[in-house]
Formats: C-alpha cells, structure tokens, sequence
C-alpha cells in the first residue's frame, strides 16, 4: 500500500558484496518503493581507493561488487534513481590533498578529524579490523600506507555525501553499520546536515535485520534503552522470561541463532587439570581486543589501558596470596592468531595462574560454574554469569553495564575489594532483560531468505521468483586471508598513488 506522504529516501551503498547486508538494502529499497517513496541509490563504480571489503582495491573484487550491485538492483521494482557516490568539487579536493598523512601514533590518529568527522576513529576501526591488531604500529610503513589510502577514501565519501544531500532534500538516509571509516563518513555527513539517518545490522538471527535510528548499533546507552523498552513492552507476554531464558540456555548448549558459537567445539564440563575446589578460583574470561578497542571514546575502559593492562594488574596485586587462582579463559576467536594481545597472553605466568588458550576444549561453562567469581572486560559471558547465578564483574565497557547486573568497579582498588569480598551474585533481571531483547532484536525479512550467515537468495516481485545473487564468501575471504592479501599487502609498501584527480 502506497502511503499518502511519500518521503524521499537515500541509500547509500560503497560496496554491495557483503551479504547480508548488501541484500539488507535491496530489502529496505523494495519497502521503500512498495511504500511509494522516492529512492536514490548511490554506489561505487570502483573509483574509491580502498574499503573495507577491498582492502587493495583489487579489479577483481571490485568487478565482482559492481556485478553484484547491478544484479541485485535488477531485482527491484522500477523507479530507483541510481548515482555514483563520489561526487567532489575543487574545494573538496584541495581539502583531501591537504590531508595529515604524518600520523605516527593511535593518540594522533584518535584526535584527527575533519568538521564533525571522527574520521582517525574510522580508520583505526578499519585497520584494527583488518589487521586483527588492536594496537597497530603506526609507524610500519605498511600500515602507514593503508591509513593514508583509508584516510582519502574516507574522505572523499564523507564530502560527496554532504554534496548529494545539500543538492537535493532526502527525509532519510540507511547505511551499513556506521562503525568502518567509509561508513562512519556517511553517518557524519548525515549527522552535519541534520538528516534523519538508519544503520542496518543483523537482527537476532539470520532471518531479521535491525536499524539503529541516529545512532551506531554499538551505542552502549541507546542499546540499554532498547533493552529496557522491549522487556516494558513484552510485559503482558507470559513466555516473556522462557524466550529471555533461552538465549542463556541455547548460549550453554554451543547454539547461537545470529553468529557461530565459539563454545561447541569445547568438551562439556571439561575442567583444567589443576582445578582446586578449595580455592578462590576466579574466572577471567577474555575478549579479542581489536572488536571493540576502535569504536569511539566511549568505550575506552574505565580502569585500564586496555585488557592486558588490567591482567597484568591484576596477576600482580594477586600475586603471593594463597587463597587465589586465576584461570584465565582465552577467547576462542583469538585461534591461530599473533598479535599484541595474544603474545602477551602465551607469555603470562605466574604460580597462582592458569591460561587456557584459545584452542583449548576445556569448557568455558564448567568455569562460569565453578568458578567462585566471573569477571570479564565486556564480553557476553559476564551477563551469562549473571543468569547462572555466578557474581560477575565487569572490567570494562560492555552493552549491559548499566543493567545492573553486574559489579562495575571504577579503580583497580575497587575492583580488588570486590576480589576479596564474599559478594552476592546480582540479581537475574537485567540478565532476562538483555537475553530476550537479543532473542527478538530485528525485524524479519520480507523478500531476504537467508540461507546461513554468508549466502542467501532475494525475492524479485518483477517475475515473482528468488535469486540468488551471491556464493557462500567465506572460502573467498580464507583465500584472500591466506594468499591473495599476502600478495597484495607488499604492494603497500611502495609510493601511494593519487586518488583524486585535479
């Protein structure tokens, strides 16, 4: 049904091999036109130097997105004004050209910006996600190149998105994620003209999307609004605690409906062999740090330089008592991976400390239930503990650290305290309430049908049939992992070239 005022939306796109999330945009476009809206779709013909799913700006991938883009645009219902992204003036190209391009360490990197554009944040989100280093050298020349790429790329969305949306008025503007340096740009840019913006992400599981209205998905006080709200508007449902508590049940059993789990290959209640049940055994459960160290200010940790800091701290003012031991559970997403963070967990020892590294098949659910005390930087664990009855603590930032579900020391002194006090595990509310919102987040798609995380097909109402537009990327991204990265990252090392053009 068509709607009486119709809006004029934009959608803007830098690359359209991503499932889902590509396809999430056919979804929101062939809504928009049922809807009878105005749409403009703006896409990358290859002319940006880099992004985050072509990192080398390599012919092939971008031939690929590009024939991807114009397949899926097929699919919709006519009327969808299409136009490139990059749209530069001679003002915005002096401004690119005088890009900073001497930035050596994360602290100048962080404080870079242009206008209102957190543009430093961007890249480093980018490069710490590539790379699987949360604390790149910023002096390799390496990476050095790839930030200065990243940078103009960056910038030349951020500018010619504010150019689109001062020639013409749109009402709303939907884009992936927002968290990525190209992506960030678009956010921005929306944020500076004063458009009403969504960010698309995955919902609850492969079947749903969700959209983040003015807001990053990894907004720490919006996504506890959202919490709260779901479980005030569920109250009237009586399986509202049975859906909540399933999240936590399915998590146990190695099941999880919107990403793989990292615990079904563990062995069920399977304990370190040094398990002293007349300890004060605490459980740190340990996050990959290059996630969420690249976000935005508001998730640097309260306590600690970042996650090593606070082990090593902690290792530290434990060591010579008796009472303790530290298992130290590694994060099963860190496998097979050398980085800062890795090397100085394999390196960590001390009599009082057991590491469990990331391969390791011992349970991570048998230690959240012996455990005397749980305490994590943010990870998902430290709510889970909370529902299985465990006192949890919480090191770090975390989407459910104002659920009052955990304990959240402000000094390393407090935190220590609470180390030695016999403390009462929190009670379960927040846990229900933050279990069923991520059980039910998202809306389910209409003309998507998933088919596992990567692939999937779309349902085109112009000869009432689903295509498939895209094979299953993950033997793609292992390839290019493993080889074909390789060789394109020595490329980096040599003279950047010009991105724009005079």
């Amino acid at each position: 049904m068509k709607q009486q005022n119709p809006l004029n939306i934009l959608i803007a796109s830098p690359c359209a091999i991503c499932t889902p999330h590509f396809e999430t945009e056919l979804e929101l476009a062939q809504g928009a036109l049922d809807k009878g809206h105005t749409l403009t779709y703006l896409y990358c013909d290859s002319s940006l130097p880099t992004c985050e799913f072509n990192y080398f700006h390599d012919e092939y991938r971008c031939d690929l997105c590009i024939n991807m883009r114009r397949d899926g645009l097929r699919l919709l219902s006519p009327g969808v004004v299409e136009r490139p992204l990059l749209m530069l003036n001679e003002n915005d190209l002096r401004r690119i050209h005088q890009l900073e391009n001497n930035l050596e360490y994360l602290s100048d990197l962080k404080s870079f910006f242009i206008d209102n554009f957190d543009i430093g944040w961007g890249v480093l989100s980018t490069l710490t996600g590539f790379l699987r280093e949360p604390v790149p050298d910023l002096q390799d020349q390496r990476n050095k190149n790839m930030v200065e790429k990243t940078l103009i790329g960056a910038a030349q969305v951020y500018f010619s998105v504010l150019n689109h949306l001062k020639r013409e008025r749109f009402d709303e503007v939907y884009f992936f994620n927002g968290r990525f340096a190209s992506l960030r740009a678009v956010m921005r840019a929306c944020e500076k003209v004063g458009v009403r913006f969504f960010a698309h992400e995955r919902g609850s599981d492969k079947d749903r999307y969700q959209l983040f209205q003015n807001s990053l998905p990894h907004d720490i006080i919006q996504t506890n609004l959202f919490i709260r709200s779901a479980w005030e508007a569920a109250t009237s449902n009586p399986d509202r605690e049975m859906i909540a508590s399933k999240f936590f049940l399915d998590s146990s059993a190695g099941i999880s409906h919107s990403w793989y789990s990292f615990t079904s290959e563990q062995k069920k209640g399977l304990l370190p062999s040094d398990w002293d049940e007349s300890k004060h055994n605490l459980v740190i459960f340990v996050s990959s740090e290059d996630e969420f160290v690249a976000i935005d200010e508001t998730w640097l940790n309260p306590i600690y330089v970042d996650q090593n800091d606070g082990i090593r701290r902690i290792v530290h003012s434990l060591t010579g008592n008796d009472d303790f031991h530290i298992y130290l559970r590694v994060h099963p997403n860190l496998k097979g991976f050398d980085n800062t963070q890795t090397r100085f967990l394999n390196s960590l020892t001390a009599e009082h400390l057991t590491v469990i590294g990331a391969d390791s098949p011992i349970s991570s659910y048998a230690l959240m239930a012996k455990a005397t005390k749980v305490l994590t930087f943010g990870s998902t664990v430290g709510i889970e503990a909370t529902f299985w009855g465990k006192p949890s603590i919480l090191a770090g930032r975390s989407l459910y650290q104002d659920l009052e579900a955990t304990y959240n020391p402000k000094t390393h002194n407090e935190l220590m305290d609470l180390l030695s006090k016999n403390l009462p595990p929190k009670p379960k509310l927040g846990a229900l309430m933050y279990g069923y919102y991520f059980t039910t987040r998202g809306k389910t798609f209409i003309y998507f049908r998933a088919d596992g995380f990567y692939a999937g097909s779309f349902f085109s109402k112009n000869d009432e049939k689903f295509h498939v537009l895209s094979p299953d990327a993950r033997p793609i991204r292992s390839r290019l992992r493993i080889s074909y990265l390789k060789r394109q990252f020595r490329k980096m090392t040599g003279p950047i070239n010009k991105f724009v053009e005079k």
